[in-house]
């Protein structure tokens, strides 16, 4: 298991002290792959694309998040509510936040059934190239840090571009339960929790890989 208190300690100091770092968290992830600070980006030149969230230790690659949350509110699946047994089971929140395989779980979700193109991992990959529905484990890392990013967004909005902190009370993960019915989300508080895949519309905020 990770060692999470390692990892959150990392984050909260929000930049990583091994080597030359280029990438903070707060930083902006632009459409040209490239990384500007918030400082930077207004006379950049630039077009932002996420923000990023997490710096592994090699002070190059981790997450970003997408700008705003999706337009609408979106179930996890539809119908039937299937295992899908390329995604790891997870028996409770402590488990389920050593889940960091957001990408390979939407990528599962997706080939499981390539007509259900209305729900939260479908919209998330059709975000873009390279957007994927976290997992919880990265969905809870976004979410216990985000207040790190409030500088970064009250930027962009004065800059006048679209973009909001998360505001909804709840988000979907690409993780699954032990039972095939329930997948996870994090609430207002910052609590993971379960819900039943079909009938809950919670909000959905793509997050992607560099």
């Amino acid at each position: 298991m990770r060692n999470v208190f390692t990892l959150f300690l990392v984050l909260a100091m929000g930049v990583m002290a091994w080597g030359q770092t280029t990438i903070h968290v707060g930083d902006l992830l632009c459409t040209d792959s490239t990384f500007v600070s918030a400082s930077q980006f207004p006379t950049s030149g630039k077009t932002a694309k996420g923000v990023v969230f997490y710096v592994d230790n090699t002070g190059q690659h981790g997450y970003a998040c997408a700008l705003q949350d999706l337009p609408e509110r979106y179930s996890w699946t539809t119908g039937s509510s299937p295992d899908i047994a390329a995604i790891s089971n997870k028996s409770d929140a402590l488990a389920a936040m050593d889940d960091f395989a957001g990408q390979a779980n939407t990528d599962a979700i997706i080939a499981y059934d390539s007509t259900k193109v209305n729900t939260a991992a479908f919209k998330a990959k059709a975000y873009g190239e390279g957007w994927f529905l976290p997992s919880i484990g990265q969905l809870r890392i976004l979410y216990t840090f985000h207040a790190l990013l409030e500088p970064t967004f009250t930027m962009l909005y004065a800059e006048g571009v679209e973009s909001q902190m998360m505001t909804g009370d709840k988000y979907w993960s690409s993780s699954e339960t032990m039972s095939p019915s329930y997948a996870y989300y994090v609430g207002s508080n910052g609590a993971i929790s379960n819900s039943v895949k079909a009938t809950s519309y919670y909000y959905v905020r793509p997050i992607c890989a560099f």
